[in-house]
């Protein structure tokens, strides 16, 4: 997710993530992430993508989030993470 503000993820479950971050924040602002559940990561054949992260809090950079939008540095801010659980299986 990118340049989004005042968001609320609440009771949201992520399971299973293939090769990549279960969330990417990256430019926003006043995010709140509060009893979620991230269950479960698994990793190409050459892990060479074990490195990811359940929750990414990143700048809007070419190498921090390429996939789309201007790379223009916003820096993300007031992301709250609280009472998650995180478990790779």
């Amino acid at each position: 997710m990118s340049y989004a503000e005042n968001i609320t993820f609440n009771g949201v479950i992520i399971k299973d993530i293939y090769a990549g971050d279960a969330m990417d924040l990256s430019g926003t602002r006043n995010v709140l992430i509060e009893n979620c559940s991230f269950i479960g990561y698994r990793d190409i054949p050459d892990q060479s993508r074990n490195y990811a992260e359940a929750i990414q809090i990143d700048i809007q950079t070419a190498g921090g989030f390429p996939a789309f939008d201007e790379h223009d540095n916003t820096v993300t801010r007031g992301v709250i993470v609280r009472n998650c659980f995180f478990r790779v299986i």
